[in-house]
């Protein structure tokens, strides 16, 4: 299909008339929150500055998959690049760079070629430029922490070439990225290069502007570190630097500076005497930032980023073939990238971004966006070609927000994109907000237990949570004080029956308490707490319409284990993936069960006759012991039994911890029974150095002051020698000021170290444990999990020791 431009009346003409060409698709009837209009009175009004109409108006984003859009020029478009100063020469305040340059060294008559220190013939030398060598200080300033962006370049050394982030001191320019807000976690430091040049590993970061702003640029590092801001191509301008001392920050300020894309740098002041893999942290400040980085929380889009030729088949909606939606819920940000792009014939196109979302009920619905680009938004209903309810717009910076009151039930989609078809990088950001009021189910929450169910479908068969209402009986596991998130729906068996998805908690309590157990769903829900083996019986229930609470509560439950059931209370008609959450309630609590990155024992329960070679500690023979790390949870089971000569035994817990440094210690365990704790030195036989112990369900706590550094043992047990129920459970916690992580780089404990080892630890950085033994992945004993932690599993695996 041609792209036609047409100009002044005859464009009005167009768009008041909606010419289209032929095949293409004719818009839906556009329906208003208030009143319903028709097509023919959606006049676009002229805009202030030269824009891009098309067919998909300024109320309608839909065009026809593979399609381009109906161009209306209102006036020849005109590209206006942002100001850039003169391009010219390495100046005096510039990092050194320019591949295969050889200038004056900044001592010793050394020639680091192609990273080479500034000429000294150049301009005037800013205070501090050349740097002098030197100015390294020992490790431990600088520490990552979770919220960092990790830089994740391979450790130089002698010989290496940087071909990661190097800038204009890479051949071909290479640089990495960073937003307003952002703080990257790298390292860095000096080596030969394969010619004996003294080099240092310089990361170089893009940052794009798109309105004035203030910028401050700022690292601090374990070497005297420098920093730079800097425009234009390689060879690039400074537009401003700073140096700072070991672990102080360096500090760049750039105020009122224009729209454009700059170059952030921090490296090493000196090119020898720094050990690589030293670490630094540098913060991009920009005020106002129009759109930063995604926050944690955050819907991540993860769309393949738009590019000349590109084909949406990720969440184009209705303007992809065949249509798919992204997913949202009520209170969700997500945070995404759009632009806009040519299509493999030529024609321009825009990413466009649908979600869907659900009201089980009527509520207030607003859609706000921020991008850095000029924003459209919509809410549509219906299914493909779908129908506006609402849209607005708003210029780079600002929200673009589209609310209607009273929205019916049913499901609908919203709609983000750029607002034209040119102009717009593929990679630009914006952050959207779904707010509904009510908001039945939101999103699980930080602290929530997630379900983890797969979703039910017709002919599904729950093997997983299903309770009695699955061969074998299958139950999840909740404890006092937790909710779980989790989903539900109806759905046909193979057989054609009506079936529900149940979902069933098992919970435990060591004494008489108050128990109370509610859901609220976004479909009308039932809950139950039952007593006994399936059949189980039940004791009270409850049920609520939608976004409503079902609780059932029951006093003076006896001790024991009992069930907690939620599910659908219809048996058709809910849609599988429907949400819940249901919090279990016990006075008193006895908060013993396994919480969110506890460490989980792994014994197997004691019984009569059982020979502990698991963690007995010096009562184990050989001695065996389980491992610790500095501010860890494990969440274990203990009880007493009968060996196989008849004596009475206790399963008894024993883990080893190391202090690099002298240290204040505490272990505490909260037991379901009577519970003991002590914290012993590493011989057999064990010395106490300090006891306690605590009736159910309250703390036994041993604290230490100033404990000199060495290795030492943490003991969780009952207290008595009977009348324990083998399985009964704890919790402890190892609080210390110093501590160094257990030293094994068998991580994935099959007995062999190779790179499984270090797959499982990088796996356990993402957050997957089930081949991570060790109780903590921070291997390197910084205080964070992140890259640096494979790169020590990665040395330990190759030999390097502890």
């Amino acid at each position: 299909m041609k792209i036609r431009t047409l100009t002044g009346a005859a464009a009005l003409a167009a768009v008041a008339g909606f010419l289209y060409a032929a095949g293409e698709f004719t818009l839906p009837t556009v329906i208003s929150p208030a009143v319903p209009v028709s097509d023919s009175s959606l006049i676009p009004q002229p805009p202030s500055t030269p824009t891009t109409f098309a067919t998909t108006s300024a109320a309608e984003p839909l065009n026809p998959a593979g399609e381009p859009e109906w161009v209306l020029s209102m006036a020849p478009l005109t590209t206006q690049p942002p100001e850039e100063a003169a391009w010219g020469g390495v100046s005096a305040m510039e990092p050194p760079n320019g591949p295969g340059e050889i200038l004056t060294p900044p001592a010793g008559g050394e020639v680091p070629v192609g990273e080479p220190a500034t000429d000294a013939t150049a301009a005037e030398q800013p205070a501090g430029w050349p740097p002098a060598p030197g100015g390294y200080d020992p490790r431990g300033c600088v520490d990552c922490i979770n919220s960092d962006r990790l830089e994740g370049e391979p450790v130089c050394a002698n010989g290496y070439v940087d071909t990661f982030n190097g800038g204009c001191n890479s051949t071909p320019n290479v640089f990495g990225e960073i937003d307003c807000g952002q703080t990257v976690c790298g390292e860095y430091g000096t080596f030969l290069s394969a010619g004996g040049s003294n080099f240092r590993d310089t990361d170089w970061y893009h940052f794009t502007l798109i309105q004035p702003a203030n910028v401050t640029w700022t690292a601090t590092g374990e070497a005297r570190t420098r920093v730079f801001i800097l425009q234009g191509t390689c060879p690039a301008t400074s537009l401003g630097t700073a140096v700072a001392d070991a672990c102080l920050p360096a500090t760049v300020t750039l105020n009122n500076l224009a729209p454009g894309t700059y170059s952030a740098f921090v490296g090493t002041d000196a090119f020898t005497g720094v050990a690589c893999g030293s670490r630094y942290r540098a913060t991009l400040t920009v005020d106002p930032c129009c759109v930063g980085p995604c926050q944690p929380g955050d819907l991540i889009e993860s769309e393949p980023r738009c590019a000349d030729g590109y084909v949406d088949a990720f969440n184009g909606g209705c303007n992809a073939s065949p249509n798919v939606f992204g997913e949202i819920d009520c209170g969700q940000t997500v945070c995404g990238e759009y632009g806009t792009f040519l299509s493999s014939g030529g024609a321009n196109f825009r990413d466009t971004d649908w979600y869907q979302f659900t009201l089980p009920q009527p509520a207030n619905v607003t859609w706000t966006a921020v991008g850095q680009a000029r924003t459209r938004v919509f809410i549509l209903q219906g299914t493909c070609p779908a129908s506006s309810l609402g849209t607005a717009v708003a210029d780079a910076c600002l929200p673009a927000t589209v609310t209607i009151n009273n929205l019916a039930a049913g499901t609908y989609s919203v709609f983000v994109g750029t607002d034209v078809f040119t102009g717009v990088p593929c990679g630009s950001r914006y952050r959207a907000t779904l707010t509904a009021d009510p908001c039945c189910v939101g999103p699980c929450e930080p602290g929530d237990l997630v379900e983890g169910e797969p979703l039910c479908s017709d002919g599904y068969v729950d093997a997983f949570n299903g309770g009695c209402n699955s061969t074998p009986n299958a139950f999840g596991l909740i404890d006092c004080g937790l909710t779980v998130c989790g989903q539900y729906g109806t759905f046909l068996s193979s057989g054609g029956a009506n079936f529900r998805d149940t979902d069933w908690y098992h919970f435990t309590i060591t004494q008489t308490s108050n128990v109370v157990w509610s859901a609220v769903g976004q479909a009308r829900t039932r809950v139950f707490i039952l007593q006994g083996t399936c059949p189980a019986s039940s004791l009270g229930t409850a049920v609520a319409d939608p976004c409503l609470p079902a609780t059932v509560s029951i006093n003076n439950l006896a001790p024991g284990t009992y069930s907690a059931f939620v599910g659908t209370d219809a048996f058709t008609g809910v849609p599988c993936g429907r949400r819940y959450r249901a919090t279990l309630t016990t006075t008193p609590c006895c908060p013993v069960g396994q919480q969110p990155g506890d460490l989980v024992e792994g014994e197997t329960d004691c019984a009569n006759g059982y020979v502990d070679a698991f963690n007995g500690g010096c009562n184990s023979s050989p001695p065996i012991f389980s491992a610790i790390a500095c501010n860890q949870s494990v969440a274990g089971r203990y009880g007493t039994y009968l060996s196989a000569g008849g004596a009475s035994f206790r399963d008894t817990d024993w883990y080893r911890f190391t202090l690099p440094a002298p240290s204040d210690v505490t272990w505490t365990v909260t037991g379901e029974a009577r519970t003991r704790a002590f914290i012993l030195n590493a011989a057999c036989p064990a010395s106490s150095l300090g006891t306690a112990v605590a009736d159910p369900c309250l703390p036994a706590t041993v604290t230490l002051t100033g404990l000199a550094a060495g290795t030492y043992y943490a003991f969780a047990g009952t207290d008595a020698f009977t009348g324990v129920a083998c399985g009964s459970r704890y919790r402890a916690t190892l609080t210390t000021s110093t501590c160094s992580p257990p030293c094994d780089p068998d991580v994935n404990c099959d007995g062999a170290v190779n790179g499984f080892d270090v797959e499982a630890t990088e796996q356990a950085i993402n957050g997957d444990f089930s081949n991570f033994c060790q109780p903590s992945a921070d291997l390197n004993g910084d205080g964070a999990e992140n890259g640096f932690d494979i790169e020590t599993e990665e040395q330990r695996v190759n030999g390097a020791p502890c």
